[in-house]
């Protein structure tokens, strides 16, 4: 499958295309942390509507989760959408959120309009480093 990332001031567009793997997910992870504009972002939106096949397993998302866990370590203020209209994916990334456990700091929604508005009304992610959530 495609994927691709589209930086904008403040944040990152991720579209994927056709066929979703664990390791399409993993590398556009990879792609946004391991970029020096990652610094600099504040949202990140996880385009899936053009997706027609899902191959994602428990274990990948587990994985997932723990690499979120690890990048709102050095990105706290990032707060990442992820938008699809199969309830397949809905609900797998309804998991990964309870998998997480970061309230406030991943949304899953229908529409990318939807992400866009509750990135734009919801507050700052807290930053979990000085709350001591990961203490």
């Amino acid at each position: 499958m495609a994927h691709f990332l589209t930086w904008v001031p403040r944040g990152v567009y991720a579209k994927f295309v056709g066929t979703c793997s664990g390791s399409d997910v993993l590398r556009a992870l990879q792609g946004l942390s391991g970029d020096a504009r990652s610094d600099e972002i504040h949202y990140a939106i996880f385009d899936y509507l053009d997706v027609d096949r899902v191959d994602i397993t428990d274990s990948e998302l587990e994985t997932f989760a723990a690499l979120d866990i690890g990048l709102a370590y050095s990105l706290p203020s990032l707060r990442v959408a992820s938008v699809a209209a199969d309830e397949q994916l809905l609900e797998l990334w309804r998991r990964f959120v309870d998998l997480e456990k970061l309230p406030g700091r991943h949304g899953v929604f229908p529409t990318v309009s939807a992400a866009r508005d509750w990135l734009a009304q919801s507050p700052p992610v807290p930053n979990y480093l000085r709350s001591g959530r990961f203490l």
